[in-house]
């Protein structure tokens, strides 16, 4: 059953993928990394070190790839200012990892959240004007 299960959420995701615009996609990113944050932190009060680095390592890949995505010369300020705050993260996730600190988890699933709600917003608005905004979506970040 746990088999047919994974393989639904496997096609409800790649569905959400195929049929996403690019904030969309940023913000898909963006709930991978909460996700995998909170069963870091799930790993972590159970006592399964070993689960724990791999999300931990799974959230930092893909705060990884948003930053490698990044347009500086396109996103000015706001391009340099995520950078900064993705570097921030995966300082802390370093942190979290080798002290188990619940509370660091908790920051940076906080902030994720909050720009994942942004990202959200602008992925609404780009669907309801009807284009995914030309090849990068009109966004550059």
């Amino acid at each position: 059953m746990q088999q047919f299960v994974k393989a639904y959420q496997s096609d409800a995701l790649e569905a959400k993928v195929l049929g996403a615009n690019p904030a969309e996609l940023v913000e898909l990113m963006y709930r991978g990394a909460i996700d995998s944050l909170h069963e870091a932190a799930l790993s972590i009060a159970s006592g399964d070190f070993s689960r724990k680095s791999q999300q931990l390592n799974k959230a930092t890949d893909i705060i990884g790839s948003l930053n490698m995505a990044l347009n500086h010369q396109a996103g000015g300020q706001i391009s340099s200012q995520l950078a900064s705050l993705y570097d921030y993260w995966k300082r802390r996730l370093m942190d979290a990892g080798l002290s188990n600190d619940q509370a660091a988890l908790t920051e940076v699933i906080s902030q994720l959240d909050e720009i994942r709600g942004a990202w959200e917003i602008i992925g609404r608005d780009v669907r309801s004007k009807g284009s995914n905004g030309g090849r990068n979506g009109g966004i550059a970040v």
